[in-house]
C-alpha cells in the first residue's frame, strides 16, 4: 500500500494528498498515485516485469531442472543444483518451487497497489499460509532427519510445524490489528479515545 498524507497548503484549509516518500507526487484520497509520469511508469513496468520473470520464471526453472535430474537419476549431492532439492524427498524434489510461489504471493499481496485494505491483505496472507501449511503436511516433502530428543519424529517436519504455528498466529494477530484499526478509522477516533 502506498503511504500518502494530507499536506496543508499554507494558512488556508486547502490541502492535497501527497506520497510520504516523495511529497512532490500527488495521490488521490484513496491513496493512488495520480501523476506518475513516463519515467516512473517505465520504472514500475520494469519492476513488474522483473518480478513476474523471477516470480514465475524461477519456480518454473526449479521444476524443470529437478524433474530433468530425477529422470536422469542424477539427484546427487555433488550436483551444482543440489541446493534446490537436497532437503526434499526424491519423490518431490521440486517442492522448492512451491515455497517460491508462496513467497511471491505473500510479497505481491503485501505491496499490492490494487489491494489497499489491510484487512483483506491480512486475510489473503492467512489463506496463503494456511494453504501452504496444509499442502506441506499433506505432501510431507522433507527428507527424514531423526532427532534424538523425540523418537520417530522428523526434525524438519517439527521445525515446519513450529514455523507454521508462528506464521499463522502472526497472521491472525495482524488480522485482528487491521480490523481494530479499520474500526478506529471508520469511527473517526483514535487509540485510547474514550469519546466514542
Amino acid at each position: 500500500m502506498m503511504s500518502c498524507f494530507k499536506k496543508f497548503l499554507g494558512f488556508s484549509r486547502d490541502y492535497e494528498w501527497v506520497l510520504i516518500q516523495d511529497p512532490t507526487l500527488l495521490c488521490s484520497e484513496n491513496y493512488e498515485l495520480t501523476n506518475l509520469g513516463f519515467s516512473r511508469g517505465m520504472l514500475l513496468f520494469h519492476v513488474f516485469s522483473v518480478a513476474v520473470g523471477i516470480g514465475i520464471g524461477l519456480p518454473f526453472y526449479v521444476v524443470s531442472k529437478t524433474n530433468e535430474l530425477r529422470r536422469k537419476n542424477n539427484l546427487s549431492a555433488d550436483n551444482d543444483l543440489a541446493v534446490l532439492y537436497e532437503y526434499y524427498s526424491p519423490r518431490v524434489p521440486a517442492f522448492e518451487a512451491v515455497v517460491l510461489i508462496r513467497k511471491l504471493a505473500l510479497l505481491t499481496i503485501s505491496i499490492s497497489a490494487w489491494v489497499k485494505n489491510s484487512v483483506i491483505q491480512s486475510i489473503v496472507a492467512l489463506v496463503i499460509n494456511s494453504i501452504y501449511s496444509i499442502l506441506f503436511f499433506a505432501v510431507k516433502p522433507m527428507v527424514y532427519h531423526p532427532t534424538a530428543a523425540i523418537k520417530d519424529k522428523n526434525l524438519f517436519d517439527m521445525t515446519e510445524i513450529a514455523a507454521s504455528v508462528a506464521t499463522i498466529t502472526g497472521n491472525i494477530i495482524a488480522l485482528l490489528i487491521a480490523i481494530e484499526q479499520e474500526e478506529i478509522e471508520e469511527g473517526g477516533g483514535s487509540i485510547g479515545d474514550n469519546s466514542m
